[in-house]
């Protein structure tokens, strides 16, 4: 699922890949802890298709979802997580909603 959707997303196809990565999410969720680091990688891409698309508020709603997975997970690069959705608020003039 994960592979079939990296090779719409290249072909540039990113309506064909959203399905595979919702439900490579959902497979996840319902049979890895909700918080693991494989979790917190389905929603950036997530994120990243939304993103692709251009519906920057969708892909910041999951990029905020891979923040919140990484901070329970207590991922070791979690500042360069937060940069990066920092720097993507910016960029697509959205809101930082997470605790600050």
């Amino acid at each position: 699922m994960f592979q079939l959707a990296d090779v719409y997303e290249q072909l540039g196809k990113f309506q064909l890949a959203l399905p595979y990565r919702q439900e490579y999410l959902a497979l996840l969720l319902r049979t890895e802890k909700p918080n693991l680091e494989m979790v917190a990688d389905a929603y950036m891409y997530l994120g990243s298709n939304y993103e692709l698309q251009k519906d920057y508020r969708t892909a910041y709603k999951f990029y905020l979802k891979e923040l919140e997975n990484n901070k329970a997970d207590n991922y070791r690069n979690l500042k360069n997580v937060e940069s990066r959705i920092m720097k993507f608020k910016k960029e697509h003039n959205l809101e930082w909603k997470y605790g600050r």
